[in-house]
This record gives C-alpha cells, sequence and structure tokens, in this order.
C-alpha cells in the first residue's frame, strides 16, 4: 500500500512539473490529455496486485532494516575490494625481488570506530624460495605495517 501511495505521489508530482514545461498552445492541450492517461493508469493498473497484497498481508521492511541490509553489504565489498589491493600490493613487492608467492592471503577487519584495519597477511612461498623471506618480510613490513606470516609448500 505504502509503494503504491509513494508511487502515486511520484507520478503526480512528475505529470506536474511536465505540465509547467510545456508552453501555452495547442500542444499544451494533447500533453494535458496524455499526462492525465498516465496518471490514471499510474492509479488504475496496480490496484489488482494492491488487493492481493492486503488479503495476504506481507511483513513490512522498514526503511532501517533495508538501510542495515545496504550498510553491511557495503562494508562487505569494501572488506573484499580492500583485501584484493592488499594481496596485489604485496604481489608487486614480491615480484621486486624475484619472489613468487604462491598465494598471498589478506585479512581486512574492523576497529570498534568502523576504521578498517590490515590484520594479517600470510604468503605461501615454494620451499625453493625460504631465502627471500626475511627481504620481504622487511619489505612488506615497511610498507604496510604489519610483519607477514609465511608458510611454504613443497
Amino acid at each position: 500500500m505504502r509503494t503504491w501511495a509513494a508511487g502515486v505521489c511520484c507520478a503526480a508530482m512528475g505529470c506536474a512539473v511536465l505540465e509547467l514545461l510545456f508552453p501555452d498552445g495547442a500542444l499544451q492541450k494533447s500533453m494535458r490529455y496524455v499526462i492525465a492517461l498516465f496518471f490514471l493508469a499510474v492509479l488504475v493498473l496496480p490496484l489488482p496486485e494492491l488487493s492481493a497484497e492486503t488479503r495476504r498481508d506481507p511483513p513490512e521492511t522498514t526503511v532501517s532494516e533495508v538501510a542495515t541490509g545496504v550498510e553491511e553489504l557495503l562494508r562487505a565489498q569494501t572488506v573484499r575490494m580492500s583485501e584484493e589491493q592488499l594481496a596485489a600490493s604485496v604481489r608487486e613487492i614480491a615480484a621486486a625481488i624475484d619472489a613468487e608467492p604462491q598465494s598471498i592471503e589478506v585479512t581486512v577487519g574492523q576497529d570498534p570506530d568502523g576504521n578498517y584495519l590490515l590484520t594479517n597477511i600470510r604468503i605461501c612461498l615454494p620451499e625453493s624460495q625460504r631465502l627471500l623471506e626475511k627481504t620481504l618480510a622487511y619489505r612488506v613490513e615497511a610498507q604496510m605495517n604489519l610483519r607477514p606470516e609465511f608458510v611454504y609448500a613443497a
């Protein structure tokens, strides 16, 4: 019901703006007719669906619930994109010293104030590149202010 009422209000405002935009004359009469038909359609077409909705009595989603959902989605997307970008940065640092990590896991978290923080870097190097660990650790820590954790694959 609220959606329908909001749609009617928006259509009314849109029709009023359109009517103001057209100059006086023969075209204005035609446009008023088209606008009136449009507004009538906006009023009448949703009525069968509206009566079916009132019979089912669906639960209403509040604006705060929608906002919370959007906020959580944006937070998750921000964390994922940050982790991907930070992993790419670690990969660039490794490439500069000819290290070839098999995988890089970066974890981003949030503090109580909502700030995003780099919490963990885990680099999987081949066993043959064990000697590069100290150099890579130093460079990653210098650029990202966090000492990485290393694991080795055979």
